[in-house]
């Protein structure tokens, strides 16, 4: 079973932050200052660096996965892909 979102729960009670970044989010029709306050709320929750740092732990993961395959030309692009992938996010 997959682990749940921490955003998940908070979303249905529909308190504070959340709202804030549901209304934003993928609406085009968003306002200068509701971008701003998703911005705002991302900045504050240090949301970047955290997604950053899950994304090295999934890459690593998927690294480490593939140390049980035999060496091989497809093995080494894949691990170049992940590098890559979360190279170009940092």
């Amino acid at each position: 079973m997959r682990e749940r979102s921490n955003w998940a729960p908070r979303a249905r009670t529909g308190k504070g932050p959340v709202l804030a970044i549901l209304g934003a989010l993928g609406n085009e029709d968003a306002s200068d200052l509701e971008v701003h306050q998703v911005v705002a709320i991302f900045n504050r929750y240090d949301t970047l660096r955290r997604t950053l740092d899950k994304a090295q732990d999934h890459a690593s993961a998927a690294i480490a996965a593939l140390a049980a395959l035999p060496d091989s030309e497809m093995k080494t692009i894949l691990a170049e892909v992940v590098d890559h992938s979360v190279g170009r996010a940092s």
